[in-house]
């Protein structure tokens, strides 16, 4: 069953996220188990990034359509869907860091010259996009961020301006911070 479930390598998402950087970013970061387990670190990497596309649907929903290619064999192995609560249990095992290092390792300018509509007069071409993200309503967050303003003055919750310049070439991340609205995009 271990096998299995670790060669659920989470369908697309494998295509843009290779298992062998995965198992790459768990050693070096100290997460990879070391002893079999029912969720195995690799099935949790895929899991939390499922989340980020499935942001509306449960837990259960979304480990189902992680395995979704494997269901069957695994159900015929006796392994059932988790609950809830392991699979908190699992984001807590793995932590941020191999989710930091998993973004450092799949980001910046990775395009090279031969690629086709990559530079424009020798210039990497890319593009920026941004959206704005409401925060928490504190006195620590309204002091680093601001708050949006209008006719009358600062007006909702504080927000966070994530802005991501991509290359379009290859349509990877290049650059992501997260400006204040006090800053510019």
């Amino acid at each position: 069953m271990g096998k299995l479930l670790n060669g659920s390598a989470g369908g697309v998402l494998a295509c843009h996220v290779p298992p062998g950087l995965v198992d790459e970013v768990l050693e070096v970061t100290g997460r990879a188990q070391r002893r079999f387990r029912a969720l195995p670190s690799r099935l949790g990497i895929y899991f939390v990034l499922a989340l980020c596309l499935f942001s509306g649907s449960s837990y259960g929903s979304v480990i189902a359509k992680v395995v979704a290619g494997r269901r069957d064999l695994l159900g015929a192995a006796g392994w059932r869907l988790p609950s809830s609560t392991a699979l908190t249990k699992l984001r807590r095992r793995l932590g941020e860091a191999p989710f930091e290092l998993l973004f450092r390792r799949l980001s910046g300018s990775s395009v090279s010259r031969s690629a086709p509509w990559s530079h424009v007069f020798g210039l990497l071409l890319v593009a920026w996009d941004g959206t704005n993200v409401d925060l928490a309503d504190s006195s620590a967050n309204a002091a680093a961020f601001g708050r949006p303003s209008c006719k009358k003055g600062a007006a909702g919750n504080p927000q966070s301006r994530p802005c991501s310049r991509i290359a379009t070439a290859r349509w990877r991340v290049a650059l992501s911070n997260y400006l204040g609205l006090r800053s510019r995009c």
